[in-house]
């Protein structure tokens, strides 16, 4: 075969090797006999929480708690002498890894080597099993209580029908509830590396580019420019710097999530204050009427709720009708009024705050509804312009502080969107 023709395979082999490490739902990596980290795959930087320029050529030490780094040396070194070439590492011991942040989750793993240029190289398939842990001890919970009913109803006597069917349907829509809450974060987590890639690079090399371009007008008109040009400029700059600082922080969340007791008590009107001033130019050139109710002050990370609130105010005037836009922000407590809305979902089982933004314009199809979250959709064929992305990552924040988002619509009349969020006050 001439060389004319193997360099072009090489290429496709890479350039498919690449595609299949940034799609597979699973933390690849590859070690050499010294144990040093060769490849390292999107889902091994959402997993573990390194970035891949950050981790190759380090020892596998750092991926792995410090009780077992010995064992699990002296297990590659004898898997290396094995006549397998193929070994499910969970078969023999629990396999357990170490986040960035020091902490440690159960994992599922097989490992194969190959030999290169007469060295093994040990290539490694590691799953995260917490959720899978989580909800079989839910499941044995459950057994477990009824299993004392059926005794109780056995030994005493007492239990009528009605009582035991009751306490049945508790506990089956408590593991209705939790199965659904770890469903929903398994689905978060597999496509958490794509959220993170879109907003490092979809996002910020257009914003460094207009950053870059500001400067340079800025500087350029520094002397002759009327005072109201430079104001226009330097406005124009904080917001492009705001908009960076709010992308960092939403890429970081992305890859770290902090659980929500972590985070600080934030107020909602100082939230809801900056989104509409950094919305103010779309919110004059649209007339738009922003009304809202009281709003309350909860544990969140401020950076991403102000992009959830941006991301819906904006859809709202983005899809506005020929009227002007309206939008409404009200808010229920579920633990201390009366249910104000239809709720499909299984019965809430925790205290929650219920925000809903309401406007006036387009509506969306009914067949839309699920459709609108995911990336790259968006819920009207005249849609404007964009990336497609606002209401997925909306659904990323929402999720990532314990709660859940849908919408509600009148095509022609008005969209309500719902997302709730955890009370830890009660």
């Amino acid at each position: 075969m001439s060389e004319k023709k193997v360099a072009p395979s090489l290429l496709a082999t890479e350039a498919l090797l690449e595609g299949l490490l940034t799609i597979i739902p699973a933390a690849i990596l590859a070690v050499n006999e010294a144990q040093q980290i060769l490849l390292f795959s999107r889902e091994a930087e959402t997993i573990f929480g390194y970035a891949k320029e950050e981790i190759l050529g380090q020892a596998l030490d750092v991926l792995l708690p410090v009780a077992v780094v010995e064992i699990h040396r002296k297990h590659l070194r004898a898997f290396a002498q094995a006549p397998e070439r193929v070994r499910l590492m969970n078969m023999r011991q629990n396999v357990w890894g170490r986040r960035r942040d020091g902490s440690e989750f159960p994992a599922e793993a097989a490992i194969a080597k190959v030999q290169q240029a007469g060295q093994f190289v040990f290539v490694i398939c590691l799953h995260d099993i917490t959720v899978r842990l989580q909800l079989d001890e839910i499941l044995q919970k459950n057994r477990a209580n009824l299993h004392d009913l059926q005794e109780a109803r056995t030994a005493k006597g007492k239990l009528s029908d009605e009582v035991l069917l009751a306490e049945l349907e508790v506990y089956l829509r408590q593991q209705e509830a939790l199965v659904q809450r770890n469903t929903d974060l398994g689905r978060a987590n597999a496509d958490l590396s794509q959220f993170a890639s879109v907003l490092s690079h979809d996002l910020q090399e257009p914003l460094r580019l207009m950053t870059h371009y500001l400067d340079a007008s800025a500087r350029a008109y520094e002397a002759g420019a009327s005072e109201n040009a430079r104001a226009l400029l330097a406005e124009a700059q904080t917001r492009a710097a705001q908009m960076k600082s709010l992308i960092q922080h939403l890429l970081v969340a992305a890859r770290n999530p902090e659980p929500t007791s972590l985070h600080p008590v934030i107020s909602f009107e100082t939230i809801l204050t900056e989104v509409c001033e950094n919305l103010k130019l779309a919110i004059h050139e649209n007339a738009v009427r922003i009304t809202h109710d009281a709003l309350p002050s909860l544990p969140a990370d401020k950076s991403q709720m102000i992009q959830l609130f941006q991301n819906l105010v904006s859809n709202a005037i983005k899809f506005r009708s020929e009227r002007p836009p309206e939008i409404h922000i009200s808010v229920r407590h579920l633990a201390r009024e009366a249910p104000f809305l239809e709720d499909p979902a299984p019965a809430i089982l925790r205290s929650q705050w219920v925000f809903c933004v309401r406007d006036n314009g387009l509506g969306i199809e009914p067949q839309n509804f699920e459709r609108i979250f995911d990336m790259y959709q968006r819920g009207h064929p005249d849609a404007p312009a964009g990336f497609g992305m606002g209401l997925a990552i909306a659904r990323r924040v929402v999720e990532r502080h314990g709660g859940r988002i849908w919408v509600e619509s009148e095509v022609g009349r008005e969209t309500k969107f719902y997302f709730t969020l955890l009370d830890q006050s009660d």
